[in-house]
């Protein structure tokens, strides 16, 4: 019968391992568990056996005998007692552990699970070394007072930076990383001169810039500080491979669930137009929103029509009480005479139809042309019909007016979305064939001051979440303004104590909105955000808006149930019914 062997590890080391254990008849390579995909799919198709890039899903793979150990020093207690108690033996490299508390861990935990552990001191069965061993013992060389071992190899002083920080020990002074390398000689020499009084054992790594300081300091060691000339030439990692995994250990709460019911009032989940995804069963979206303890999603881009009417019957009518679709203007007709006339009975016949609110894109402002080639501007008066209809049928204006601050500014190294505007060039609004963010936010709040009857929902945290005193001031002198925070967590959640805030002064006038299809993980991360204190984690679709992490707010539940659900409600109850005409 075989004995089946999984290696731990992708470098050098395991491939040694892998090379031995085929060389023993009867020994097969059944598995090959590392965090570099290219270097375990490599060893696996040279060696055989399976490739692994989790150790969990690796330590069940079976049949699997003996697990071999050949990663960094630091991982090798963790990664043998979670290979002990899934009944498999062990092998791992020296040193057993990078700490003796972790190296009688292991053992302990073996023992319990009545599995072997050996340790790989290859060293001691070398020729020379047995010669040598022997010579000792006999006396031939008299009695060793004092040893010195050299290791041949070199690696250079940054080696145990380039490696995670749990691979690497460190002391009081921060000089273990460098002895670490002292497993090799050191056992070797043990086992040599059991006797001995003084070992010394100089690895040609990182020790040449340790000096004897003969000061003061304890323990007599100066670490001499010293900068690379050449660091500059040797940072040649691009942007894009750039992927810095933190070294905090904080605690994460997972939040599959909301605390209260919510209403998501800004989705595009099957809207009419086809900027968002491919469509989904409605079922589908219904069984991740009850998994969410999401009660209600609207759909915000429905368009007109017989659009529209496409998407109420698909989502509305199947689900009555858990969609609400909105409409949208068609500007195809904005140098038609009677524009503002047309617009308000379009309004009226998406009203009559299902829709329940007005959403204006981004392209009133930065897209929209009338026939001299001008940008029409938010304000432009003959969209003030259109709001006053809003106001009188009681349906709420959701608009999106200007985009992030830094889609404003020049895409260069200076800019802190550099790379979301390198995918999607077309969202840089820099140049002097755009207006400024400043003049298309002040338009939009001279239609919100000029139509204080009508409900206005400025989306996206009304588009400057980078300046929380103005969303303030803005909320301070508009009554009839509310804003959400459709993907927006990013910039909120990287100032927690300023959006908090925000939160607790204004808790009646924010809406819970993502901007993003249903899903299981969006709404849990957002969840997370907004109920719990958890530090330092990713928003929901890092790194693309831009490389920083978010903190948790730990709203109460007041607060929470009002954004969540209640303040939608209060906007969505004052509907005033069909205009008259109502379709049958």
């Amino acid at each position: 019968m075989n004995f089946r062997v999984g290696l731990i590890g992708g470098g050098s080391i395991t491939e040694t391992h892998a090379r031995a254990a085929r060389a023993i008849p009867g020994v097969e390579i059944a598995a090959i568990c590392g965090s570099n995909s290219e270097k375990v799919h490599r060893l696996c198709r040279e060696h055989g056996g399976t490739p692994y890039l989790e150790l969990s899903a690796f330590l069940t793979h079976r049949p699997m005998d003996l697990v071999i150990i050949g990663s960094p020093s630091g991982l090798h207690a963790n990664q043998g007692i979670a290979a002990a108690k899934h009944g498999l033996h062990l092998l791992t490299e020296k040193p057993i552990d990078i700490s003796t508390k972790s190296a009688d861990a292991l053992i302990e935990v073996t023992k319990q699970a009545g599995v072997k552990l050996g340790v790989i001191f290859q060293d001691r069965m070398k020729p020379h070394i047995r010669q040598l061993k022997d010579w000792i013992a006999r006396g031939l060389l008299g009695k060793p007072l004092l040893v010195d071992a050299r290791v041949n190899w070199y690696r250079p002083p940054d080696c145990a930076r380039r490696l995670p920080s749990e691979c690497v020990p460190t002391d009081r002074w921060g000089l273990a990383g460098t002895f670490t390398q002292g497993a090799v000689p050191l056992p070797s020499l043990r086992r040599l001169t059991r006797s001995t009084a003084i070992l010394i054992a100089l690895a040609l790594t990182g020790l040449f810039f340790l000096k004897f300081a003969g000061q003061s300091q304890e323990p007599g060691w100066s670490i001499q500080h010293q900068e690379d000339p050449n660091a500059a030439k040797r940072m040649t990692v691009l942007l894009k491979d750039f992927e810095p995994r933190p070294m905090l250990h904080v605690a994460a709460h997972d939040v599959p669930r909301a605390r209260f019911p919510v209403i998501d009032v800004h989705n595009h989940v099957n809207d009419a137009t086809t900027n968002h995804g491919e469509q989904v069963p409605p079922a589908d979206v219904v069984r991740v929103m009850d998994q969410a303890n999401v009660n209600q999603v609207v759909i915000l881009t429905g368009m007109w029509g017989d659009k529209l009417q496409s998407v109420i019957d698909k989502m509305v009518k199947q689900y009555p009480d858990r969609f609400l679709v909105f409409t949208q203007f068609d500007w195809s007709k904005v140098n038609d005479p009677n524009f503002s006339q047309e617009m308000v009975e379009q309004l009226d016949d998406a009203v009559r139809r299902g829709a329940r609110g007005l959403k204006v894109l981004k392209d009133l402002g930065l897209g929209v042309k009338d026939k001299s080639g001008k940008l029409l501007p938010v304000d432009d008066p003959r969209l003030d019909p259109v709001w006053e209809e809003c106001g009188k049928l009681g349906i709420p204006v959701a608009i999106h007016t200007s985009d992030p601050e830094a889609f404003f500014l020049p895409t260069d190294e200076y800019n802190e979305r550099y790379e979301e505007l390198m995918h999607n060039p077309t969202w840089s609004f820099f140049g002097p064939q755009f207006p400024s963010k400043l003049t298309l936010l002040e338009q939009r709040n001279h239609v919100i001051a000029k139509h204080p009857r009508t409900t206005f929902i400025a989306l996206h945290v009304a588009n400057w979440p980078e300046n929380l005193d103005a969303v303030s001031a803005w909320l301070d002198q508009y009554p009839n303004m509310y804003v959400e925070l459709g993907a927006r967590e990013a910039e909120l959640g990287r100032q927690p104590r300023r959006a908090r805030k925000l939160f607790l002064n204004y808790q009646e006038r924010i809406l819970f909105g993502t901007d993003s299809d249903p899903d299981e993980k969006m709404y849990a991360n957002y969840f997370r955000w907004l109920e719990t204190a958890d530090e330092y984690f990713d928003y929901w679709g890092y790194p693309e808006q831009g490389r920083w992490h978010i903190y948790g707010m730990e709203l109460p539940d007041g607060v929470l149930e009002k954004v969540y659900n209640k303040n939608a409600q209060k906007i969505f109850s004052q509907f005033k019914g069909k205009p008259e005409g109502s379709r049958p």
